[in-house]
């Protein structure tokens, strides 16, 4: 059975939301939500590590609030994306995950984690659209690949990579679902 804990914080869940919904966001949606979607991720990508792991860190926190602040214009100007439709199922049929930090009596999956469980999957299987967007989106995330010649995965590589740094589950199957899960979860 998988553990039903993560080392995630109660910082790191609604963050991933910021991300998931800035990164796709900026796909042509329109200049506003460019605009504002390219800065949340530039001030996610310096902060995001850093306001995990020392809470008490004020600039950081500061960074990372207003970043949720530009993702929430980026995407009230444009609509939510394919991670955020897919967050409902995760965290509405969730059985046994309880995140660490969170003081819940029952079983949960904070939405931003729900969010960004399936994130990578969604911005791989969209690469088509745009490739020079997801580029440029990677390189915004890890600013050490800008110039690199990039390839389908870069942005979904870095989501994951930020992921992990910060303590998100591993998947799915980190919260407790399995193979057999998968037609109530895409119904």
């Amino acid at each position: 059975m998988p553990s039903t804990s993560s080392h995630t914080t109660p910082s790191s869940a609604p963050a991933t939301t910021s991300l998931s919904q800035c990164a796709p966001r900026y796909n042509r949606a329109n200049p506003i939500s460019d605009m504002w979607s390219r800065e949340a991720v530039r001030l996610l990508a310096t902060s995001f590590r850093t306001a995990v792991a020392d809470g008490d860190d004020v600039d950081a926190r500061g960074a990372m609030a207003l970043a949720a602040t530009f993702a929430g214009m980026g995407f009230g100007n444009a609509g939510v994306h394919v991670p955020h439709a897919c967050a409902y199922p995760i965290a509405g049929m969730v059985r046994d995950f309880r995140p660490d930090g969170y003081d819940a009596d029952h079983p949960m999956v904070p939405h931003g984690m729900a969010v960004a469980m399936t994130a990578p999957a969604a911005f791989a299987l969209l690469y088509p659209a745009d490739p020079g967007r997801h580029h440029e989106m990677a390189a915004l995330l890890e600013p050490d690949t800008a110039g690199s010649d990039l390839g389908r995965d870069a942005l979904p590589d870095a989501l994951r990579r930020l992921m992990r740094d910060i303590g998100l589950p591993n998947g799915l199957v980190a919260l407790g679902y399995s193979h057999s899960d998968l037609p109530q979860l895409v119904d």
